[in-house]
């Protein structure tokens, strides 16, 4: 079945080269197409007088059958690809389920709880305190001067 698929595969892309060959050997005007490029009317020479009708005729049924083996080479690798996943599934077994026991001596135990709160804040971190490499701030030239450690005479 796979080699019947890479032949119409193969005939597919041959079939696509000659109906591209054939549209370009089409002639819309008297000077343009492939025939008058390579060699001046080969298709008329190779075709005869009427070769408009013929390349048209051909391009119709090339491309009928390029539609024909597009659609063909769907269902067949969509047929292929079933039966893949049929002949995989085939392979597992089915699971078995056993009957619960008769005896049950016990009721079963309920789950643990499940504690949903949330943890302690971490504690705020006071500031720090100024590194000890920096300098004072120097003291405003406007403040009074300290006071000697005598005390001060009353009259």
């Amino acid at each position: 079945m796979i080699y019947v698929a890479y032949t119409a595969a193969l005939v597919l892309v041959l079939v696509s080269l000659l109906a591209v060959l054939t549209i370009l050997m089409q002639r819309p005007s008297t000077n343009a197409g492939m025939g008058a490029a390579l060699g001046g009317g080969a298709a008329e020479s190779a075709l005869g007088g009427d070769a408009a009708n013929v390349l048209s005729k051909l391009t119709y049924s090339l491309i009928a059958v390029f539609f024909v083996l597009s659609f063909g080479l769907y269902l067949i690798f969509l047929a292929s690809d079933k039966n893949q996943k049929s002949s995989a599934l085939e392979g597992l077994a089915a699971p078995t389920v056993s009957a619960p026991a008769q005896n049950i001596s016990a009721p079963p135990t309920p789950p643990a709880p499940v504690d949903t709160a949330l943890p302690p804040a971490p504690a705020p971190v006071p500031p720090s305190a100024p590194a000890p490499d920096s300098a004072p701030a120097p003291a405003p030239a406007s403040a009074p001067a300290p006071a000697a450690s005598e005390p001060a005479a009353t009259p």
